[in-house]
């Protein structure tokens, strides 16, 4: 039989139970609490990356970094090489499946945002402006050349992540062999050409030089956009709504570049192209000049038989010069569920400190003016050691001409151009041919 508790006893068992209601009222009010937040997901958000595997590394990196400071937000990154991004990025797209952020470069950057496809972030740029001083001070960072252009039909659709233009290399081994100073800030075109023509060399005497003095490649953004611009052409007009390529000055720096390959032979032509590429040249110490961009520099890094530096492009015989700059810029989908967490990522990656990481890298420039105007950057440790005369371009270079359908614009100059170059067709003609397609592209938009 079950023993009969003592009066105290029964206080001390009241007290126990008393004791234990008041713990699950306190465990009932922090689950209360403490749930919700278990239970709530992470915010998955899509970022299309551009670039190479060395790049995509760097912005591996980044993201991670991302993540820890924010891990509410799980980033998933995918990856295209250059030559294919776009057309699978509009695949994409045109499937129904939008990424929530994407790396735009300018040449689409028009056909992306008058299709709809990207975010005005404006009104939020606008909005942290006033909200937040240490936003503001990163914003005015920016250097303005490199945003300005992207204030379109009124909005903003992506933010600066970095930049390149096209300037001369130069191979100085072969300059030292052939007892040549290396070019100066001030030189011209004439200039150019006589060293060109001297660091032609032809060592069997056959006709065929087993060394040039420059590399005409064709490529619309480094080769012939710098001499439109320095003869003082232009590609399109100010508007991008009319090609201009058949104005005496674009014409006069056509006939230079057919010059290049066709009369003074110190470039070169086409039936040599088909063979080798103009990169295996220049690496392998055939080429002494060439139009390139700091997006190469990795690459000219592992060069161990010659040294190497970069110089600003010549005057023209009008005494202008010009070279193309493009930038490249983070862009948010209109059609993101989530507008504050992609544009978090977006600042994110143009911040000071990942900017820092691929200014190490050194396969572009820098949209940061504490960066790309710091002493580290006008005195590198390694080559460019001129690499500042890609920043100080700036002063004369105009953004590379990007409607839309740039890719079918830059389709057409090119291909009239190789005709020029394989005597198919004359300077006059392929000028006039060109002018007419381009103009219809542009028509039609």
């Amino acid at each position: 039989m079950r023993e009969k508790p003592s009066n105290g006893g029964v206080k001390e068992m009241r007290a126990k139970k008393m004791l234990v209601f008041q713990f699950a009222i306190i465990f009932l009010a922090l689950g209360l609490c403490v749930v919700p937040a278990l239970s709530q997901e992470k915010v998955k958000i899509e970022y299309w990356i551009l670039g190479t595997s060395e790049e995509l590394a760097i912005e591996q990196k980044a993201v991670q970094m991302f993540e820890e400071r924010n891990p509410n937000i799980d980033v998933v990154e995918r990856h295209a090489p250059g030559e294919e991004y776009y057309d699978k990025l509009r695949a994409s797209i045109a499937a129904g499946s939008i990424p929530d952020l994407m790396r735009i470069i300018v040449e689409e950057y028009q056909s992306f945002a008058k299709g709809g496809v990207l975010l005005n972030i404006k009104p939020a740029i606008e909005k942290k402006l006033q909200e937040d001083p240490n936003f503001a001070e990163w914003w005015n960072d920016i250097e303005p050349k490199l945003l300005e252009p992207f204030y379109y039909q009124g909005g903003l659709f992506g933010i600066p992540h970095d930049w390149n233009d096209a300037i001369i290399f130069y191979n100085k081994a072969l300059f030292d062999k052939a007892g040549l100073a290396y070019p100066r800030k001030d030189w011209d075109v004439n200039e150019f050409l006589e060293i060109a023509k001297k660091l032609t060399v032809d060592e069997n005497g056959d006709g065929k030089p087993d060394q040039y003095g420059y590399l005409l490649t064709g490529d619309w953004f480094d080769c012939i956009a710098p001499w439109i611009f320095t003869f003082g052409g232009k590609i399109l007009d100010d508007a991008w709504k009319k090609c201009l390529l058949d104005t005496q000055e674009s014409k006069q720096a056509i006939q230079f570049m057919y010059d290049l390959v066709n009369t003074y032979k110190v470039s070169p032509p086409p039936t040599v192209m088909e063979f080798t590429s103009g990169m295996a040249m220049w690496m392998t110490g055939k080429i002494g000049m060439a139009h390139y961009g700091r997006y190469m520099v990795p690459a000219f890094r592992q060069i161990k038989d010659f040294e190497w530096d970069c110089q600003h492009q010549p005057f023209g015989p009008n005494g202008t010069r010009g070279v193309p700059y493009g930038v490249g810029l983070t862009c948010i989908a209109a059609k993101t569920k989530y507008p504050e967490e992609s544009f978090k990522l977006a600042v994110f990656l143009s911040s000071t400190e990942v900017q820092q990481m691929y200014n190490e890298y050194g396969n572009s420039i820098q949209v940061l003016k504490s960066i790309i105007y710091s002493d580290d950057f006008k005195n590198p440790d390694k080559p460019p050691f001129n690499q500042y005369a890609m920043v100080e371009a700036l002063e004369y270079a105009q953004l590379i001409p990007s409607p839309p359908r740039n890719r079918e614009i830059i389709r057409v100059a090119t291909s009239e151009l190789d005709r020029v170059l394989l005597n198919q067709k004359s300077v006059e003609d392929a000028a006039r041919d060109m002018t007419v397609q381009i103009d219809e592209i542009l028509a039609e938009e």
